[in-house]
C-alpha cells in the first residue's frame, strides 16, 4: 500500500512539474495536477485486477479525457491545457529509453519488442483520447441541436 501511495503522489508531482512548465496557472493546475494523480490510479488499479497492460492505460487516458473535458468547459479553457499534463504519468518513458538503447547497442530483437510495446502504449492513449473527444462533441452538437429544435 505505500508503494501505491508513493506513485500516487509522485504522479501528482509529475504533472505539476509540466503543469509549470507549460505555465498554467490558479486552480487549473490543481486541477491538472490531481487529474494526472487519478488517471495513473486508475491505471493501477487496472492493471492490479485485469493484469492488461492495454486495457489499462485505455482506461487512464479515458479517465483523464473525461476529466480534462468536464473541467475545460467548467474553467472557460482549452481541454489540451489540462489534459496534456494529466497524461504525462502515463507516458511509456522506460520502454521508449530502453527502446532507443537496445538499437544504439545493435539489439535488434529486443528493439522491436520494446518500440511495439511503445506504438501500443501509444495507441491506447490516443484511442482513449479520441473516444471521450468524439463523445464530448456528440453529445455537445446533440444538446445544440435539442436547443434549436425545441423553438
Amino acid at each position: 500500500m505505500e508503494k501505491e501511495i508513493l506513485l500516487f503522489v509522485t504522479s501528482i508531482m509529475g504533472s505539476l512539474g509540466f503543469s509549470i512548465i507549460f505555465n498554467i496557472k490558479g486552480i487549473k493546475i490543481l486541477i491538472a495536477s490531481l487529474g494526472g494523480g487519478i488517471s495513473y490510479s486508475i491505471f493501477l488499479i487496472s492493471m492490479y485486477s485485469s493484469d492488461n497492460l492495454t486495457l489499462s492505460i485505455v482506461l487512464a487516458s479515458v479517465t483523464a479525457a473525461t476529466l480534462a473535458e468536464i473541467f475545460a468547459r467548467i474553467c472557460k479553457t482549452p481541454v489540451t491545457i489540462l489534459l496534456v499534463p494529466m497524461l504525462i504519468p502515463l507516458i511509456p518513458g522506460g520502454e521508449l529509453y530502453y527502446a532507443m538503447n537496445y538499437i544504439i547497442f545493435g539489439d535488434l530483437l529486443n528493439f522491436n519488442m520494446k518500440i511495439q510495446l511503445v506504438v501500443r502504449e501509444m495507441g491506447a492513449i490516443a484511442g482513449g483520447i479520441i473516444t471521450v473527444s468524439f463523445l464530448a462533441q456528440f453529445i455537445t452538437k446533440l444538446k445544440n441541436y435539442i436547443k434549436q429544435s425545441a423553438f
